[in-house]
């Protein structure tokens, strides 16, 4: 999943509605479906809002810190990205999307440590 995304991503192009349920593995092989949000990286639609929406998805579904973390850690290392820099550029949205979920379907959410 981490290699898929970051080729989509390096490639200048995001799903723009990544979420579990939009994610198919069959064997080995790993397919992104709905991709009627599939655009070019732009001032909306950007590798951080994929990778929030995602982290989002991970903790709901019961994936704990390590995982996250892992997650990140992969991402930035074999994107040669400073994890720093993505964290505090996905904290806020990660929080917004929170706020969602809240909001839609009246539970807290589950915390995310991204230290």
């Amino acid at each position: 999943l981490v290699q898929a995304l970051l080729k989509i991503h390096q490639h200048g192009f995001c799903h723009g509605d990544l979420k579990l349920r939009n994610i198919l593995v069959k064997d080995t092989a790993l397919y992104f479906i709905d991709l009627d949000s599939f655009s070019a990286i732009g001032w909306r639609k950007t590798a951080q809002t994929d990778m929030a929406r995602l982290i989002v998805g991970l903790s709901e579904a019961g994936c704990v810190n390590e995982d996250v973390d892992f997650f990140l850690h992969t991402y930035c290392q074999q994107g040669g990205l400073d994890r720093h820099v993505l964290v505090k550029k996905i904290r806020p949205l990660i929080a917004k999307f929170q706020c969602r979920h809240k909001r839609r379907h009246g539970r807290e959410p589950i915390a995310i440590d991204m230290t």
